[in-house]
């Protein structure tokens, strides 16, 4: 007898315990984080001396970022360890800008620093700047 109401209460336990961590209804809880992806892009004359716009489209799946938290851009030319820190200004859904002037003609390395949704993220492009 003693046997079947320990187990019992055993089974009151775990009864008790598991409700605790039921799923909402309706909630989906995903184990997989989704990871933010940004894409840089130029627009304007690539030649020295002209100012160009700088611009980086922030997605975290299917969903633009009009929200970051921090969109910088760096800009240094190959063979130079000087580092110029753009911040950038969102302008529409998921895009962010800035403007650069490149002074001189040669290769160039842009990163820019996304931080968005406690993610962050740096992609490269190189720019080959033409002399005028």
């Amino acid at each position: 007898m003693s046997k079947k109401i320990v187990l019992g209460v055993l089974i009151s336990m775990m009864l008790v315990a598991c409700q605790g961590n039921a799923q909402p209804e309706g909630e989906e809880v995903s184990s997989q984080l989704i990871p933010l992806t940004a894409v840089i892009k130029t627009e304007g004359v690539m030649e020295s001396g002209a100012e160009m716009q700088l611009v980086v489209s922030v997605m975290q799946g299917s969903k633009t970022i009009a929200d970051a938290d921090d969109v910088v851009f760096e800009v240094r030319r190959a063979g130079q360890d000087e580092r110029r820190m753009l911040p950038a200004e969102h302008m529409a859904k998921g895009d962010y800008s800035s403007r650069y002037t490149f002074e001189e003609a040669g290769k160039y390395y842009v990163v820019v620093h996304v931080t968005a949704n406690g993610l962050h993220v740096m992609p490269e492009k190189v720019i080959e700047i033409a002399s005028k």
